[in-house]
């Protein structure tokens, strides 16, 4: 079950850590060190604070081309996150709330989709810390005049920046 206070506590830790866009990460391995991508951090920071549902993951199998067999093809497999796939589960899983409640409360998740936001033609995705405050991995596709050179910060401030907010439920297992 989500604890949404560990969850801010192991992002936090991850302050001045590069960004890389497609840097992809198994979300158990919790001695990662960076680099990250913003739905990669946020994988990630739910694992650690004892979310399971894997939410915005997706299995990402060999290619078609591949002659891999069942343990081969498991071996080679990796687990991808994506603004996308998090936009698909958190319209599930959890309950749209608006800007007013998500700058005022620790743990919404605010997003975009890729072309929701004028010059972004990618999604993204960060986490509240109240106060008009989130934290996030970002990179320069998302403009530095927000602060400093890409990485994982926690200061930004968040209204305007985004065009979905969620309050995670606390549900079932997703798998």
């Amino acid at each position: 079950m989500l604890n949404i206070h560990r969850l801010l506590s192991v992002l936090s830790m991850k302050q001045g850590e590069p960004y890389d866009l497609h840097q992809q990460i198994p979300p158990w391995d919790g001695a990662w060190n960076g680099p990250w991508n913003c739905s990669a951090f946020l994988a990630w920071g739910l694992w650690q604070a004892g979310d399971r549902r894997m939410l915005g993951c997706r299995l990402c199998p060999p290619s078609s081309h591949s002659k891999s067999t069942f343990p081969e093809w498991w071996k080679a497999c990796h687990i991808w996150a994506w603004t996308e796939w998090f936009y698909e589960d958190l319209e599930r899983y959890a309950i749209k709330v608006s800007e007013d409640e998500a700058v005022r409360t620790p743990g919404i998740i605010g997003m975009y989709r890729p072309h929701e936001m004028a010059g972004h033609s990618i999604g993204h995705i960060a986490v509240s810390l109240g106060g008009n405050r989130l934290i996030e991995a970002h990179g320069a596709q998302h403009g530095n005049h927000y602060g400093p050179d890409p990485g994982v910060i926690a200061y930004r401030g968040m209204r305007g920046r985004f065009s979905h907010w969620y309050k995670l439920q606390r549900s079932q297992a997703r798998w």
